[in-house]
């Protein structure tokens, strides 16, 4: 059983469209129908018992009730509504009639008459051979004796008018729905005709370019409204899509590398005999390589999981000085191979809001990053400052955390470029000290997940300065101050603690 292709917008718009208009417009119809209807049959009791009060004084104008009428047919010309009457007594017999009436034929009920004789004045819509009849029955006596006159209009051609009034607006009502169908169908098509252009365009550029764009909308309206969303949209896919296919281009060129030199280590090794020894220095180097192929994994794996922020990470109150304090700890080897002091100020009583293993992961590589590119026997200062939120803000405050090297410096140009993944600003100098480029994206992205950020803050040839932020407290309230102030914060400088850290030797 095949399964019937719903209908498009264009058609269900139009179909609702075309509803709701048909019901309100029959709705419409039907009070007409009925206004009138009621209004002419007010007006013509009204003028029915006018004319019964008439017939009702000149029917008792003798000893015995009477009807003074000619019929229809006997009057000169012209056109005249048929008027019946006849007298009842109160036995419910007839006593009188007009000439077009045989005794046999009654305007009215004996139970219509027992009524009227009681007081009442009935008005009714009878049959009378086939024909209807409007008739109203009033009450009198003569003589002391009770009589009822019923006195009736022909009303066929108020029948025929109501009739011809109801098919005129049921055919009002049809040619009305179906002229409002064709609007409606004309609207909806003019109105969708920019919608389905901005989707055609869409799916040309989804199949072929995603680096074109929509046209500007002309009119700042729901259109233009949807077409900007959209161009922001395919703006956001098309950076996605190139970030990731840069992201697997360099990721696959970095893997390459340890890759292809663990190959040529093992071809190397068994291109003839060796010695012992030789098979154990070849294990070693491939070892170190695979380590290295390891810490890229990883890398790279945390790198993904910051970008899609779907991690399960778990935020607390990390103490500021045991992640600054681990990381220097850990980095304690390279420093003193490299000859750089590490200078770490006093932290103490700064909390920040995270994961401590994955904002342990952002200070090494960032303190990693001031060591390995700093001058010989060069210095790295780590520093802290706490800024409290503004008054009533329902907001934490921050923690700026800045770690100044004695490097070359950073060219303006490049400061943006160095938080990219895989960017070496010294190519060759990184692929000799290990780098992959990662550490710096690494920990912008890592900051992003706990709405921290990282800048270079200064950079000039006596050395860079990194500056991170991250949502925090101080839980005393002298908080620390960081040393090297802007104007745009005015915190007093703490004094700070030193764990130096030279060539052949390690101070704290």
């Amino acid at each position: 059983m095949t399964r019937a292709r719903p209908l498009s917008f264009r058609a269900r718009l139009t179909v609702r469209w075309t509803a709701v208009f048909s019901s309100v417009l029959a709705v419409a119809s039907v009070w007409i129908f009925i206004g009138i209807r009621t209004q002419s049959y007010s007006d013509l009791d009204r003028y029915l018992r006018t004319l019964a009060g008439t017939e009702l004084t000149a029917a008792l104008d003798g000893a015995d009730p009477h009807v003074h009428e000619l019929p229809v047919t006997a009057l000169a010309g012209g056109t005249f509504t048929e008027k019946l009457v006849q007298v009842f007594n109160a036995r419910g017999e007839v006593v009188a009639s007009s000439p077009g009436l045989s005794q046999s034929v009654r305007l009215v009920a004996p139970d219509v008459i027992a009524a009227t004789l009681l007081g009442e004045a009935p008005v009714d819509t009878v049959l009378v051979e086939g024909v209807p009849v409007r008739v109203v029955v009033l009450r009198t006596s003569v003589t002391g004796r009770a009589y009822a006159i019923a006195v009736g209009l022909v009303i066929t051609d108020l029948v025929s008018s109501l009739t011809r009034l109801g098919w005129l607006l049921a055919l009002v009502w049809l040619v009305s729905t179906a002229a409002t169908a064709a609007v409606g169908f004309a609207l909806a098509s003019t109105a969708l005709r920019p919608v389905k252009r901005i989707t055609q365009r869409a799916m040309d550029i989804a199949t072929t370019d995603l680096s074109a764009r929509l046209e500007p909308p002309k009119v700042d309206d729901e259109i233009g409204l949807m077409t900007r969303s959209l161009n922001t949209l395919i703006e956001r896919l098309h950076g996605a899509l190139d970030a990731n296919r840069r992201f697997a281009a360099d990721a696959a060129h970095e893997l390459r590398s340890p890759v292809t030199a663990i190959s040529g280590e093992i071809d190397v090794a068994l291109r003839r005999e060796r010695s012992a020894a030789d098979y154990k220095d070849t294990l070693i180097l491939v070892k170190t390589r695979m380590a290295s192929l390891s810490s890229l994994i990883g890398d790279l794996m945390l790198l993904v999981r910051a970008q899609e922020a779907n991690a399960a990470v778990r935020t607390q109150e990390v103490p500021l000085d045991a992640l600054l304090g681990g990381s220097v700890e850990r980095l304690a080897e390279l420093a003193e191979s490299r000859g750089v002091g590490v200078r770490l100020g006093d932290v103490n009583g700064l909390l920040v809001y995270g994961d401590p293993g994955l904002l342990g992961r952002v200070f090494d590589n960032v303190i990693e990053n001031a060591i390995r590119y700093n001058r010989e026997h060069g210095e790295v200062a780590l520093s802290a400052a706490f800024e409290d939120a503004a008054r009533g803000a329902w907001t934490p405050g921050l923690v700026t955390i800045r770690i100044s090297d004695t490097g070359s410096g950073i060219p303006e140009k490049e400061r943006e470029r160095v938080f990219e993944r895989f960017y070496r600003l010294d190519q060759s100098r990184s692929r000799h000290t290990g780098g992959a480029g990662l550490g710096l994206a690494i920990a912008r992205e890592v900051l992003a997940v706990f709405k921290g950020s990282i800048r270079i803050a200064h950079s000039s040839a006596a050395g860079t300065t990194m500056e991170i932020q991250l949502p925090g407290r101080a839980s005393h309230p002298a908080g620390a101050a960081a040393p090297d102030q802007e104007p745009s914060l005015s915190i007093a400088p703490v004094p700070t603690r030193n764990v130096s850290f030279s060539a052949g030797s390690r101070h704290s």
